[in-house]
């Protein structure tokens, strides 16, 4: 992303609350809303090294869980409560559904039970009632 820094200024720069995903999202959404335009170049292409920022023995896990729950602090930012419980709603109808389909699914043949669980945690960052203050008004 690049800009004028005045532009950066005016729009607050990036929301702290918003760790590693979504933060850019959130920043383009104020600067539409301030009256700029959004403009993608697709002839340019920057090489992107997937999940860079969460190598560990756990990253999958950590890249999931901060993926998540900046999707639901983006979510309670920008969305009414209604659109909230929707788009809620349709990602724990997509877990379910992979959740079914696993077993079934030569790419994750030989760590079924690890994305098995893992699923499940993102599940719980969608259901439980400890994260519904990212869907109360």
């Amino acid at each position: 992303m690049l800009m004028n820094r005045d532009i950066y200024d005016k729009a607050g720069g990036f929301d702290k609350d918003l760790f590693l995903y979504c933060e850019d999202t959130d920043l383009q959404l104020r600067i539409k809303k301030l009256g700029y335009k959004i403009m993608c170049l697709p002839q340019v292409r920057i090489e992107h090294f997937t999940k860079s920022s969460v190598c560990s023995s756990g990253g999958d896990n950590i890249y999931q869980f901060n993926l998540h729950k900046s999707k639901l602090i983006y979510m309670k930012k920008h969305f009414n409560l209604f659109t909230r419980n929707i788009i809620r709603i349709a990602y724990i109808l997509g877990f379910l559904i992979r959740i079914i389909v696993l077993p079934f699914r030569k790419k994750f043949k030989s760590f079924k039970i690890n994305k098995f669980k893992q699923i499940i945690k993102i599940l719980i960052i969608y259901t439980l009632p400890g994260n519904q203050l990212y869907f109360k008004s």
